[in-house]
C-alpha cells in the first residue's frame, strides 16, 4: 500500500471517530435535559396540588367560623326561575325579580325595608336605638346610652344623651343631677293627701316633679292612686341657716336622698329635721356639709322604720347637742360615728334612747370631753350585749342618771377610766340591766352626788358589786336610807362597800347577801 492511501485512510478513520464523539455528546445532553423537565414538572405538580389543598383547608375554616357572609353570596346567585322568599336580618331585596339580597348601609339595622329605591332601618339591632327623620323613619341607628339605674338619659345620639329625663339637665353629653331632694313616698289609699315637707319651707322650692309630671311647688300633694310616688324637688337655698323641722311628721316617706344642689354650708340648726318620719326607711345624707351645725338634737327622733343612715362625712366640730338624735329608732341594727369629732359637744342625753334593735355601735373615737349630760345615753337599747365607754372623758358630767336604763342584754360593762367627782345626778344608771353580773365602781367618786336611788334596780342577775369607793350622799344624813336595789333578789350575792356607806344602805342590800368592807373584811352576812 502506498504511503498516500495510508494517509486517507488515517484521515477517514479520524473524521468518522470525530463525528461520532459528537453524536455521543448530543445524545447525553439530550438526555439530562429530558431528566431535568421531568424533575421541573414533578415539582411544579407537587407545588399546584399543595396549593390546592391550603385553599380547600382555608374553605372550609372560614366556613366553619363563618368568617365570609356565605349566605349572601348563595342567596343572591340564584337562577332566573328561582326568588328569594326572605333575606336575614340586615339585608333587604333590592331587585323587582327578588333575584337578589343586599345589606342594608345604615349601620346597625335589625331589619330592613324591602323596596328597591329605599335602603332604610325598620329596626335596629340589640344594643342600638333609632334616631328619627322628621317624618318618624330611621334615619340611624345608635349605639344606646348607658343609662345607668336612674334612667337619666332619654334619648342618645352617638353613644351621647341627646336628651334627658325630667330632674336631669344636659352636660357635655350627660345627664347630671338637676334637682336638690330625690324622695319615695307611699300611699295608701286613693286620694289620699299626704305631707311632703314642712310647710315653713315651700318658698325655698323653686321645681317639683311628682311622678314624672312637673307642677307648681306646693309642700303638700294629693295622689289619685295609691302606692309608691317619686318626687324630686329643686331649692334655691344657697342662703338658708336653718334646717330645724324641715321633715317633721312626714310620716310617708319612706326614703330619701339630698344630691349636691343642697346647700347646707350656711346651716346651724337640725333640730328634728327628720322627727317622728315613721315611714322612712333609709336615708342618705353624704353630701351634708355640717361644719356649722350646733344642734343635731332629735334629728332622727322617732324614726321607727329607719334601718339605715348614711353618716360617713358628717362634721360635728361645732355641735353642742345632740341629745335624742338617734332616739326611736326601734328598726337600727348598727351604728358607725367613728367620723364624728364631737370634740364641742356638751349634751348627749338619750343620745340612742329606745333603740330596741339596735347590737352595734362603734364610739371606738368618740371624744366626750366636754360633756355635761349623758343620762338615758343608752337607755332602752335592749338587744346591745356590749359597749365599749372605758376611753370616755367624763370630767364634767354632771348627770348619768339612767344612763343603761333597761339594756337588758348587757352582760358586762368596763367604766374603769369614768370619772365621776363632778357627778351630781346617777339614779337609775343601771336599772333594768337584767343580765349583767358583775359592777365595778371603785373608781367612782360621789362627793358631790345628790342621787343615787335605783341605780341597781331589776338588776336579777347581779352577784358581785364593788361600791367601795362610795362616800356620804350629799344632802342625805347617814341614818337616812338609800335605796339602791330594789330588794327582790333570791340569789346570793356579795358587795364590798365603806363601811361609812355601809351605814346608808345597809337596810336595802339584798338578803342573801354577804358585806365586805374595803379591807376584805367580811362584816356581815345576811340571812
Amino acid at each position: 500500500m502506498s504511503e498516500n492511501s495510508i494517509e486517507e485512510s488515517s484521515l477517514k478513520a479520524s473524521e468518522q471517530f470525530s463525528e461520532l464523539s459528537i453524536l455521543s455528546k448530543d445524545k447525553i445532553i439530550k438526555n439530562g435535559q429530558s431528566q431535568i423537565n421531568n424533575k421541573i414538572t414533578s415539582e411544579v405538580i407537587t407545588s399546584i396540588i399543595i396549593i390546592i389543598i391550603s385553599i380547600s383547608f382555608i374553605i372550609f375554616y372560614c366556613f366553619q367560623n363563618k368568617i365570609f357572609d356565605y349566605s349572601s353570596i348563595f342567596k343572591s346567585k340564584v337562577s332566573d326561575k328561582q326568588q328569594v322568599v326572605s333575606c336575614e336580618d340586615g339585608h333587604y331585596i333590592p331587585n323587582d325579580d327578588k333575584s337578589q339580597c343586599k345589606k342594608c348601609t345604615i349601620n346597625f339595622c335589625s331589619k330592613c325595608t324591602g323596596n328597591t329605591k329605599e335602603n332604610t332601618c325598620l329596626s335596629c339591632m340589640e344594643n342600638y336605638e333609632p334616631i328619627k327623620d322628621s317624618d318618624n323613619k330611621i334615619k340611624e341607628c345608635t349605639k344606646t346610652c348607658d343609662k345607668g339605674k336612674d334612667n337619666k338619659c332619654l334619648t342618645c345620639d352617638g353613644g351621647k344623651c341627646g336628651t334627658c329625663n325630667l330632674g336631669y339637665k344636659l352636660y357635655k353629653g350627660k345627664c347630671i343631677d338637676n334637682f336638690s331632694i330625690k324622695g319615695s313616698y307611699t300611699t295608701t289609699k286613693n286620694n289620699q293627701k299626704i305631707l311632703l315637707l314642712n310647710k315653713l319651707y315651700v318658698d325655698y322650692l323653686e321645681k317639683i316633679i311628682i311622678d314624672d309630671k312637673i307642677l307648681n311647688p306646693s309642700y303638700n300633694f294629693t295622689f289619685e292612686k295609691k302606692g309608691e310616688h317619686k318626687v324630686l324637688m329643686l331649692l334655691n337655698n344657697k342662703t338658708m341657716q336653718s334646717g330645724k323641722m324641715m321633715f317633721f311628721n312626714v310620716s310617708n316617706l319612706i326614703s330619701i336622698e339630698f344630691t349636691k344642689h343642697f346647700k347646707t354650708e350656711h346651716i346651724v340648726n337640725m333640730r328634728g329635721m327628720f322627727k317622728d318620719c315613721k315611714s322612712l326607711q333609709t336615708l342618705d345624707i353624704t353630701n351634708f356639709n355640717t361644719e356649722k351645725v350646733t344642734d343635731l338634737s332629735y334629728m332622727f327622733d322617732n324614726c321607727i322604720s329607719l334601718e339605715s343612715v348614711v353618716l360617713n362625712h358628717i362634721d360635728t366640730r361645732n355641735a353642742r347637742d345632740i341629745s335624742y338624735m338617734f332616739a326611736n329608732c326601734k328598726k337600727l341594727k348598727s351604728l358607725s360615728l367613728n367620723n364624728f369629732n364631737p370634740i364641742n359637744i356638751v349634751d348627749m342625753t338619750g343620745l340612742f334612747y329606745g333603740c330596741s334593735s339596735l347590737e352595734q355601735i362603734d364610739l371606738e373615737k368618740f371624744v366626750t370631753k366636754k360633756v355635761e349630760f349623758m343620762s338615758y345615753m343608752f337607755a332602752g337599747c335592749s338587744s346591745l350585749p356590749s359597749v365599749k365607754v372605758s376611753h370616755f372623758k367624763t370630767d364634767n358630767v354632771k348627770d348619768m342618771s339612767y344612763l343603761f336604763q333597761n339594756c337588758s342584754k348587757l352582760n358586762k360593762i368596763d367604766l374603769n377610766g369614768f370619772d365621776t367627782h363632778n357627778v351630781r345626778n346617777m339614779e337609775g344608771m343601771f336599772e333594768g340591766c337584767s343580765s349583767l353580773s358583775y359592777v365595778d365602781l371603785k373608781n367612782f367618786k360621789t362627793k358631790n352626788m345628790t342621787k343615787i336611788n335605783k341605780i341597781f334596780y331589776g338588776c336579777s342577775k347581779l352577784e358581785k358589786i364593788d361600791i367601795s369607793s362610795f362616800e356620804e350622799i350629799k344632802g342625805k344624813s347617814n341614818l337616812e336610807v338609800i335605796d339602791l336595789f330594789d330588794n327582790n333578789s333570791s340569789k346570793k350575792g356579795k358587795i364590798k362597800v365603806n363601811k361609812k356607806f355601809y351605814e346608808c344602805i345597809k337596810e336595802n342590800i339584798p338578803s342573801k347577801w354577804e358585806v365586805e368592807f374595803e379591807n376584805n373584811k367580811l362584816i356581815k352576812k345576811k340571812n
